[in-house]
């Protein structure tokens, strides 16, 4: 699993005063307006401004305010011309350029909002608070460093400054340097102890380093503080999914719905746990409800895909990874996924273009690269095969299904020295009994074609006493039977 952090930046709008040399029917209006928008009544702002601006069309403070009511309404497009027209009758007006860079935030225009920023900084350079708001959409942006810079200016002037610290802490997660992160986090919870961002991105951070123990003790002990936070609950939720823990990772998960029922993040995650308790049903629907709050998430589509597949509903298991690739063209796990099907159904030719396609846009992933050796030797090309795979083994050494593989080209090649060491070392880092049982039956193939029929028999000894199908047994006591050369 791939999980991201989301960056969530605070949208504030400033009203302003009205102007001084308005006569008193302008007054009323503009002061009945103000109500109305306190109040929560929006239209009635808007009709109220409306007149206002009726009577003096060149009122920045009137434009401004109605640009506020436009934004919380959510037509941006209407608060962002207001604004700009205020700006035209005032143009270094730091509280209009805030609205409107915050317009341009919540519109998804970070970079319209960027250039008001720094218009802003031209203005007032020594402003943290517009350094604070500059360094979190560079961080949107993608760009940390520069985030950082900003934060470090910020706290060169105020050392203490909690927020500079929290949002330091995010910028070094992004950047990977976890540890960095955690000190940062530590440093804004030894100046507020109570600060349940702090206390949030130190368990982000352990989490992020996979320092899980520690991520769950920081979650666990500010619900201990906040024990109604849906955040909170869902971050921990997560941890417990990572280590395995499903069940409870189940209880957190619900818990945080009952707060939050329409979070869509929460479905997806309760669906993770309950395939985890291979209550695979229960996961297709808890997948199937974050799909219908978020329905252009490729992630939701790929892991109710996975459920569906293990339910052997392939039909519908390919058309969620087609969709998850419709959404996101570079979905490599999605794009290996439906070559695994294609090449369930035998069509071995179309699997190897998925696993070529998810290679070349990820030449890391150990998945695209063992599953492209594995066609490639099923489809009797031995010695591509045979690079991917060690590209894969260079990449995941202690890979098992790696190795396996491995073993098995070497085996097909008659080298059998090369098989037996792989699959030896297969056998050591396969985690699953079943799979090791597996392995050990093929390294007695290999024993067998080296001439090597004591070893062999040792191997398929080993192998049969871990065997539970009778299917499966009765063979390989036959083929011991007839290597001890004998009676039974």
């Amino acid at each position: 699993m791939r999980w991201c952090a989301l960056l969530v930046i605070c949208i504030v709008y400033t009203l302003m005063a009205q102007p001084l040399v308005w006569g008193e029917h302008a007054e009323t209006l503009f002061m009945r307006a103000v109500e109305a928008e306190r109040a929560g009544d929006l239209n009635r702002a808007i009709d109220l401004f409306n007149e206002v601006a009726g009577l003096d069309p060149q009122s920045a403070a009137t434009l401004n305010n109605r640009g506020v009511v436009y934004a919380k309404m959510n037509e941006l497009d209407r608060a962002i011309e207001d604004f700009t027209s205020a700006l035209h009758l005032d143009p270094d007006n730091i509280s209009v350029l805030s609205n409107r860079a915050s317009a341009y935030l919540k519109k998804g225009e970070p970079d319209q909002a960027l250039k008001d920023l720094n218009t802003m900084l031209k203005i007032d350079s020594g402003s943290d608070s517009v350094l604070l708001n500059r360094a979190q959409v560079w961080l949107k942006m993608g760009y940390p460093e520069k985030a950082e810079d900003d934060i470090k200016t910020i706290l060169r002037h105020e050392e203490r400054h909690t927020g500079a610290l929290v949002l330091l802490g995010q910028c070094l997660i992004a950047q990977g340097r976890m540890d960095e992160a955690a000190k940062t986090f530590l440093r804004a919870l030894r100046i507020d102890p109570d600060s349940e961002a702090a206390s949030r991105g130190l368990g982000d951070a352990y989490f992020a380093g996979r320092k899980l123990d520690k991520a769950l003790e920081v979650y666990t002990k500010a619900l201990q503080k906040d024990p109604q936070n849906p955040t909170l609950l869902l971050k921990r939720c997560t941890a417990h999914l990572w280590t395995q823990n499903y069940k409870q990772a189940v209880i957190d998960c619900q818990a945080s719905l009952r707060l939050e029922a329409t979070n869509p993040d929460a479905h997806f995650a309760l669906g993770n746990a309950m395939a985890g308790q291979g209550m695979l049903t229960e996961a297709v629907d808890a997948f199937s409800k974050a799909i219908e709050l978020s329905p252009n998430n490729g992630a939701y589509f790929y892991n109710r895909g996975l459920a569906l597949h293990q339910t052997h509903e392939t039909t519908r298991a390919l058309d969620d990874f087609n969709r998850a690739i419709e959404i996101d063209p570079g979905h490599v796990d999605a794009l290996i996924a439906r070559g695994r099907i294609y090449w369930s159904l035998g069509q071995t030719e179309k699997a190897l273009a998925h696993f070529s396609r998810a290679y070349q846009l990820d030449g890391n992933n150990v998945g695209a690269l063992k599953n492209l050796g594995s066609a490639l030797l099923a489809l009797e090309k031995q010695e591509e095969g045979i690079r991917a795979l060690e590209e894969a083994r260079k990449i995941a050494p202690e890979d098992s299904h790696v190795l396996a593989a491995l073993g098995d080209a070497f085996l097909s090649k008659r080298e059998m020295d090369s098989a037996i060491a792989y699959y030896k070392q297969a056998f050591r880092h396969e985690p699953d009994e079943i799979e090791k049982t597996r392995v050990l039956i093929r390294l007695g193939l290999a024993y067998e074609g080296a001439g090597k029929q004591s070893q062999a028999l040792k191997t398929y000894e080993k192998a049969v006493g871990s065997l539970r199908n009778p299917d499966m047994k009765q063979p390989l006591v036959e083929k011991i039977q007839e290597l001890r050369g004998g009676k039974r």
